[in-house]
């Protein structure tokens, strides 16, 4: 299957399984783009079953975290060197947030990889 943007959700959640979602196939499209992924042929079934499993526990999550207003919040991510903290911009569809980065750069993040502050 050819991944763009455009790609239809449906499609992409029945290729996911039976028990996936419009949601699943949200986060998995930002993970396959995320990945330089553009044709679902060029990855093996065992790295396709672990983007599922990070597709579902992310929609899980954004489900989790659905009724509340992330705009405006404060959180950090990373460790280390790769560590920052910022501010979410704005929510996007599939439920992944679009942070300004106190380091000065602005990102999108999967709220999973996020900690409140």
């Amino acid at each position: 299957m050819q991944i763009t943007t455009a790609l239809n959700l449906s499609q992409l959640a029945d290729s996911m399984g039976s028990a996936a979602t419009r949601d699943d196939a949200a986060v998995m499209l930002e993970l396959l783009i995320a990945g330089g992924v553009t044709d679902t042929n060029e990855i093996g079934e065992g790295e396709w079953l672990d983007l599922c499993e990070r597709a579902v526990e992310g929609a899980a999550r954004n489900a989790e975290l659905s009724g509340e207003s992330l705009v405006g919040q404060r959180v950090e991510a990373g460790a280390g060197d790769d560590h920052d903290t910022g501010t979410v911009e704005r929510v996007m569809r599939s439920g992944a947030v679009f942070v300004s980065w106190d380091s000065g750069v602005k990102t999108p993040a999967d709220v999973a990889s996020l900690r409140r502050l």
